[in-house]
């Protein structure tokens, strides 16, 4: 019996890095309810107890588009982005990319998470 990971595991993974016991949940300002784009896209970021703040981006749109985070007002480039895709192959880890400055590339139909 040869078991793999399936999509869907992939975004439990993902929602598992901001969702966990002891974080606080904090409000997107303009998203208090976490969707944009009328649910096309959604948001959703904590902090834990060492002061890491994690946000999560779904883009349900079939074409990309880019976010970005700011923390006390100013752009804050990202010291870790994890990307999930239709492209990835759900039985390899999750994918990392490299931060390229305070703006983060969402590929369309992904989840992205975002470590500040």
């Amino acid at each position: 019996n040869t078991a793999s990971p399936k999509p869907l595991y992939r975004g439990y993974e993902m929602l598992a890095k901001v969702i966990r016991p002891g974080v606080i949940r904090l409000t997107p300002a303009g998203v208090a309810d976490g969707k944009f784009e009328a649910g096309m896209g959604a948001v959703l970021a904590s902090k834990d107890s060492g002061g890491t703040i994690r946000v999560l981006f779904v883009n349900r749109n079939t074409s990309s588009r880019s976010a970005s985070v700011a923390l006390d007002g100013a752009p804050t480039t990202p010291t870790t982005v994890y990307v999930f895709d239709g492209t990835d192959d759900p039985a390899l880890p999750l994918r990392t990319v490299a931060p390229s400055g305070s703006d983060i590339e969402l590929p369309a139909e992904s989840l992205v998470v975002a470590e500040y």
